[in-house]
């Protein structure tokens, strides 16, 4: 691609699609997905090949990894399906994982920089300012230290994979601020995984981040990755990275919506110094810290009301290994079947199973998971739930206020085995100083009950219902309704 014709290499034609190479070239792929209908749809000869070509020589420099490997610079690897994702954001995805800029020419073709530093060659200064927004490093509560990296690892077959930790050498531990996620999908190698980590992190510090209006000279910032500010209103001399710019020319203004303070080595690295260890690395056993299961596994049986009868589900709860951890949960009977997952409430450490069969007995397995999506070992106990014949407590419990008295109304619960149900009443909203109002109701499952509680002084007067069965254990506790008594 670096030579003339444009259009291919020798042999190679864009035209003919029987003479085209696989490649993981970035450059080479974003500027085919910009072109090719079943990509951003653009057309091919609405793309820069030239610029392409230069950029497709960029990504294809040598690069030296951590344990000894020599990778091109910048290479994708991924799937999109344009049913599902939006086609400017498949285009972003590519361009976060190789750090590339993106803009149209005066001839309206696309034009791509791949991720490294150039010297600026337009300066801003106070002569073309109209007006300008000057901010100094993030907010306390966006501040980071470290980032880590969520990238596709080809090495375990292209799966989504957590790079180490990168972190800023100069910043102060605080065991408050968890390293931030970069989603880097399209590249798929440790290496520029990390590369990407640093310099998302140099630009998350202590930089200028601008934005305003500049006069017509803003044009020229069109086409441009990065520029100088030279400000001595804002006392600042620095290179910025140009961000999205809106143009208002019949108020002759242009709008750079985001310049963002930039260093030339946040381009550089040191693969030895600064990529970690990856999680695997090509012939070698990897040095891999492992996730921690959670531990202190507690099965039980979680009685469910299942129409006019009883279930009975699974509950299972443990002990966290590490805050930043979430989890996951299935369970299957013993005997064989497929496995089901479980509603986790990963801040309480619990989970539970829709209904299961009474008196089977089921394996129960729980593990930790990683933000990108790392695993522990899972625990694993067993349980045989026998669904118990609770009780349900009244329903529809209501109670109006007369004079000096009361009309309460509540219906029997359905299950077979109620034997009464007992109304209470309070001056207060205290079960504790309720009394039993009348005798014990006897009435079929599912009756409607009425009582009147007469001789009442005026005020509020507060009811609860509650269900029993013969010989012993009794229902939850309905209520309190109140009713007025004038």
């Amino acid at each position: 691609m670096a030579g003339e014709p444009i259009y291919g290499d020798g042999a190679h034609r864009i035209a003919d699609k029987s003479t085209r190479e696989w490649s993981d070239n970035a450059a080479l792929v974003i500027g085919d997905y910009a072109a090719h209908p079943d990509g951003y749809g653009l057309g091919y000869e609405n793309v820069n090949w030239a610029r392409i070509a230069r950029e497709a020589d960029c990504s294809d420099e040598p690069v030296e990894t951590v344990t000894g490997e020599t990778i091109a610079r910048w290479r994708l690897w991924g799937t999109y399906a344009l049913a599902s994702e939006e086609r400017r954001q498949v285009l972003a995805d590519m361009l976060k994982a190789c750090d590339g800029h993106v803009w149209q020419d005066a001839d309206w073709k696309f034009n791509l920089m791949v991720g490294r530093y150039e010297e600026p060659t337009v300066v801003i200064t106070d002569d073309h300012i109209l007006s300008m927004t000057a901010k100094k490093g993030p907010q306390a509560r966006h501040a980071v230290n470290a980032v880590k990296v969520i990238y596709t690892e080809a090495a375990i077959g292209y799966r989504e994979q957590e790079s180490a930790t990168v972190a800023d050498p100069d910043a102060e531990d605080d065991p408050n601020i968890d390293p931030q996620r970069v989603d880097a999908l399209f590249a798929p190698h440790h290496n520029q995984a990390a590369r990407i980590g640093k310099i998302n992190l140099r630009q998350l510090g202590d930089r200028w981040h601008l934005s305003g209006a500049l006069n017509l000279f803003g044009l020229n910032l069109i086409g441009e990755r990065f520029c100088r500010v030279r400000s001595e209103m804002l006392d600042i001399d620095a290179v910025f990275k140009i961000g999205p710019l809106r143009l208002e020319l019949a108020a002759g203004r242009v709008l750079p919506q985001a310049l963002d303070e930039v260093h030339p080595d946040d381009w550089s690295f040191d693969a030895e110094l600064e990529e970690g260890v990856p999680p695997l690395t090509p012939d070698m056993t990897p040095d891999v810290p492992t996730v921690p299961p959670p531990t202190d596994l507690v099965l039980s049986a979680v009685p469910i009301a299942l129409g006019d009868t009883n279930g009975v589900a699974i509950g299972a709860s443990w002990t966290i290994p590490r805050a930043d951890l979430g989890f996951r949960a299935r369970y299957r009977p013993v005997a064989g079947g497929e496995w089901v997952m479980m509603t986790v409430d990963e801040d309480a450490a619990t989970a539970r199973s829709g209904p299961v069969d009474s008196g089977t007995e089921y394996e129960v397995q729980v593990w930790s998971l990683t933000v990108g999506y790392r695993e522990s070992t899972a625990i694993t106990d067993t349980i045989t739930p026998v669904a118990a014949n609770v009780l349900g407590p009244p329903t529809e419990l209501a109670a109006v206020g007369g004079v000096e008295e009361a009309d309460i109304q509540f219906r029997m619960p359905v299950q077979a085995s109620l034997a009464y149900a007992r109304l209470y009443g309070s001056d207060t909203n205290d079960f504790g100083t309720a009394v039993q109002v009348g005798p014990d109701q006897v009435a079929d499952p599912g009756d409607m009950v009425t009582i009147t509680e007469i001789e009442l002084p005026a005020g509020t007067r507060y009811y609860w219902a509650r269900a029993f069965k013969a010989g012993s254990g009794q229902s939850a506790l309905a209520g309190p309704v109140s009713a007025t008594i004038s």
